[in-house]
C-alpha cells in the first residue's frame, strides 16, 4: 500500500508556482507523518475544472487504485483540489472511508 497525493488546478485559475507549492506542502507533510518517499504516489489534474469528479483522468485513477485496496492515505491540500462541490467531497470522503482509507488535508 502506499500514500497518494492528489491535487487539481482549473486551467488558469493557478500558476504552476502555486501548484508546485501546494504539492511541496503535501510531500512535506507525508514525510513529517513518517511515509518514506519510496511509498508516495501524485496524482495531479492539470486544468479540470473542481465542479465534476467524472472526468478527471487522475482523480479516475487515483479512485480505481483506492478500489483495488493499494492506496492508505490521501493528502490534499485543500478540499477545494477535491472538488467545489460539496455533494462530490461527500461522495469522495464516504468512498475513502469504505476503503479505509484515510484523508489528509493540509489546511
Amino acid at each position: 500500500m502506499y500514500i497518494a497525493i492528489y491535487t487539481r488546478a482549473a486551467q488558469g485559475t493557478i500558476s504552476d508556482s502555486q501548484l508546485d507549492e501546494c504539492m511541496f506542502n503535501a510531500e512535506k507533510l507525508a514525510k513529517k507523518m513518517g511515509f518514506l518517499k519510496r511509498k508516495i504516489k501524485v496524482f495531479k489534474d492539470e486544468g479540470y475544472s473542481g465542479m465534476d469528479i467524472k472526468n478527471r483522468p487522475e482523480l479516475t485513477r487515483l479512485r480505481s487504485e483506492i478500489g483495488n485496496a493499494h492506496v492508505s492515505h490521501v493528502i490534499v491540500p485543500d478540499y477545494a483540489r477535491l472538488s467545489r462541490n460539496l455533494a462530490d467531497i461527500q461522495i469522495l470522503v464516504e468512498e475513502f472511508e469504505y476503503h479505509d482509507v484515510e484523508l489528509v488535508v493540509c489546511q
